[in-house]
């Protein structure tokens, strides 16, 4: 009996340890979650909420996403969402961002650049997104940040 008992409390330590592990994991993961800059999931420059998201959807492009974060914030104006002008004024930053190459930084002299309109893939292979489509997917992106 005496045994079973020593057993029965062994196996329980254990499982405390075990619960007790669990919950540092969750408090980990919940620090990740709430400070995403912190996680090292995203690079240096990825600092903003609008950064990492426009990261997260243009293929972990992170010079693409800068190119685009300061081509909204430089032609953005004051109530932009609600004036068609305006709008239009952030969607053709975008667009253009979007179809010129970006310049290559001193540091990665043996990377070329992706040009964005890429000559069409062989036949059954999916085609790239269309650059109208792009603009729209990039510009509902850009609207839904508050930071812009």
């Amino acid at each position: 009996m005496s045994e079973l008992l020593d057993a029965l409390i062994e196996q329980r330590r254990r499982e405390a340890i075990d619960y007790e592990e669990y919950l540092r994991r969750i408090v980990a993961l919940t620090k990740q979650v709430t400070n995403p800059e912190t996680s090292g999931a995203y690079p240096k420059g990825m600092n903003t909420p609008g950064k990492r998201a426009l990261y997260d959807n243009l293929g972990k492009d992170e010079a693409l996403a800068h190119a685009i974060d300061q081509a909204v914030r430089a032609s953005r104006q004051d109530d932009w969402r609600s004036n068609a002008f305006k709008v239009k004024r952030v969607r053709n930053a975008i667009r253009s961002t979007l179809e010129k190459p970006l310049a290559v930084d001193e540091g990665e002299a043996g990377r070329r650049p992706k040009p964005m309109t890429d000559p069409p893939p062989p036949y059954g292979e999916e085609r790239q997104e269309p650059i109208d489509q792009r603009v729209d997917r990039v510009f509902t992106l850009v609207r839904n940040q508050d930071e812009y």
